[in-house]
């Protein structure tokens, strides 16, 4: 079958489901093929197509999520969710991923480590959990 603009992969596959994420789920939804603008305030706030996470976004979203935390907390766990290391497999970065996402990220605030498994309550919407322990930072569990 010739693809046309009638039955072509985005209109029949990517314009349908983007359809359905905003529609059904409330999401927003951007077609931005060739039409991005790329720079801290471009359409997603990246420098270019080879940044896959878009880094705006989830800062924001951490903030968000975690208001009591200092920038230093924030941007520690924005760089953990988004380091890559080429000496090593995409296995094992997946692996440590989905440890952060299920177990959360680890920060240090004034020598006091914060780790998962200790919850203080609300976030975890986003996978990412920034948890505190007694007596340490700033946390609704200290």
């Amino acid at each position: 079958m010739a693809v046309s603009g009638i039955n072509s992969e985005d209109r029949l596959v990517q314009a349908t489901f983007a359809e359905h994420l905003e529609n059904e789920l409330g999401w927003e939804s951007v077609y931005a093929w060739n039409q991005e603008t790329f720079g801290p305030d471009g359409t997603f706030g990246r420098a270019d197509t080879k940044k896959a996470v878009l880094t705006r976004d989830l800062r924001t979203a951490l903030e968000r999520l975690n208001p009591e935390l200092p920038a230093s907390a924030i941007g520690d766990a924005l760089r953990d969710l988004t380091v890559h290391d080429v000496s090593r497999s995409m296995v094992q970065h997946n692996r440590d991923f989905y440890r952060l996402l299920r177990g959360g990220v680890r920060w240090l605030r004034n020598g006091c480590g914060l780790h998962s498994g200790q919850s203080r309550g609300g976030g975890g919407r986003l996978g990412t959990r920034l948890l505190g322990r007694a007596g340490c930072g700033r946390g609704r569990g200290s």
